[in-house]
């Protein structure tokens, strides 16, 4: 009998560690810490959907500006950083450019996101992805950490003073959440809390925010949304969750939720005092038997 071969198959195993790849980091705006890979020809930076890099920035015009250049050259990578006449300009370490070099070290401001050119190998870009990671993400459910979201929200608050933009904010909490543990064990609640994590995702839109705020309660925020707009997605999120069958075992059940909205400038001239007029929503929302979506009224205020 000839001798059996083992043949292992290690794939592509990609580009070694060492080599040296071009980025564009974000230093400052809703992707703080994100890496984005710079290829040969064009990569476009705008609100665009057509941009490769696309800014959730309300001073970036919609194609703003472009990185041209070769990540291979013969002396190393070569590029350049192009403005494409946008209306509030591209910095290049603080200087307004129409076109100039990139230098590693290299800081471009377009509208409030900064980014920072940087050559870097492939140890150091998947540490990089890792610490993005967990500064940024809630690692049970996937949504936006609590202390990141306060971040965006900060952001967000101070362009939609300045720009006289409208927005709206959900405070979504889990009905009678203790029972699920309670009855089913913790690791059973953590799976209904990264279901609707995964529900949530689905739900809401590329601009929009979302966040484990702490235990069984979530946030959303929803740019250019008034009042009654963000109704809509709160009761496709409602509706959603009620008809999901959770598994335990051989058991099976379903979790409710509660949510309150509430938007500015209708409803608030602070941060704060927006997060309190969603936490009064909320509360009509339990009051009112659970299951809900109540948005803030000034006669339910006390």
């Amino acid at each position: 009998m000839p001798e059996r071969k083992t043949i292992t198959d290690f794939g592509n195993p990609g580009p070694p560690h060492n080599e040296k790849r071009p980025s564009l980091i974000v230093l400052a705006g809703r992707d703080f810490g994100r890496q984005y890979f710079l290829a040969r020809g064009e990569t476009t930076i705008g609100r665009d959907e057509d941009c490769t890099i696309r800014l959730n920035d309300g001073r970036a015009s919609r194609k703003h500006a472009k990185v041209v250049g070769d990540p291979g050259g013969k002396s190393g990578p070569h590029f350049r950083v192009i403005d494409l006449d946008s209306t509030n300009g591209t910095f290049l370490n603080d200087q307004q450019i129409k076109e100039a070099e990139l230098s590693e070290g290299d800081r471009i401001r377009i509208g409030y996101t900064v980014f920072k050119y940087a050559i870097r190998d492939i140890a150091e870009i998947e540490y990089g992805d890792k610490i993005y990671r967990m500064a940024t993400t809630d690692a049970l459910t996937r949504l936006l950490s609590r202390d990141y979201f306060f971040q965006q929200y900060s952001d967000l608050f101070r362009r939609s003073e300045r720009y006289s933009r409208p927005f709206s904010l959900m405070m979504v909490d889990i009905d009678d959440f203790k029972s699920v543990n309670d009855s089913y064990g913790h690791p059973v609640g953590d799976k209904v809390l990264e279901g609707i994590g995964q529900m949530i995702t689905a739900v809401i839109r590329y601009e929009d925010l979302a966040a484990r705020y702490g235990g069984e309660e979530f946030v959303i925020i929803l740019p250019e949304t008034a009042p009654e707009s963000a109704r809509n997605p709160a009761e496709r999120l409602r509706r959603s969750l009620e008809a999901h069958q959770f598994r335990a075992g051989d058991a099976t059940f379903s979790v409710t939720i509660s949510v309150g909205i509430a938007s500015y400038p209708d409803h608030a001239s602070t941060m704060e005092e927006l997060l309190q007029k969603a936490d009064i929503a909320l509360y009509q929302a339990k009051r009112s038997g659970k299951n809900a979506v109540r948005v803030f009224q000034h006669d339910t205020e006390k």
